[in-house]
């Protein structure tokens, strides 16, 4: 919504953190990688339908920060002209322990993948009640129409 028509290819990153609940055998590593595969692939699916070419990339890491920041660097020796964009959750009554809990992460990574000359940006992703759904986002207009 904020670049219509300005991105034509999108590739959405997650990374799937090892703890101690998953680090129990390859069986449940590879679940865990699983469940994020599939996760992305809701992301794509739902970027297909809005007209662009989409893909996804993962890891499988004890360290999110660091996970994304290698997989990023990847992708950006694939594709030289690459943007990156983060979330940052964001509560319309936000408490202490949501800022301190759900919000470091992209900014982490922002700094990281800045300092090896990489473009990021972080936009906020709004949750709760009030935040639209999968569906509503799917119902954005095209670009250049008014919805």
């Amino acid at each position: 919504r904020m670049f219509p028509g300005y991105y034509r290819n999108v590739i959405f990153v997650s990374v799937a953190v090892i703890d101690s609940g998953h680090f129990k055998g390859k069986e449940e590593i590879s679940a865990l990688r699983t469940q994020v595969e599939e996760s992305l692939a809701k992301f794509v699916d739902l970027a297909r339908r809005q007209g662009l070419n989409a893909g996804s990339a993962t890891m499988v890491t004890t360290d999110p920060v660091d996970g994304l920041y290698r997989v990023c660097v990847d992708l950006a020796k694939k594709y030289p002209r690459v943007m990156f964009f983060g979330g940052k959750l964001i509560w319309k009554r936000e408490s202490w322990w949501q800022r301190i809990l759900h919000n470091e992460t992209a900014y982490q990574v922002q700094r990281r993948l800045q300092w090896k000359g990489l473009p990021m940006t972080v936009l906020p992703l709004r949750t709760g009640e009030d935040a639209p759904s999968l569906a509503a986002l799917a119902k954005t207009p095209e670009p250049g129409t008014r919805g």
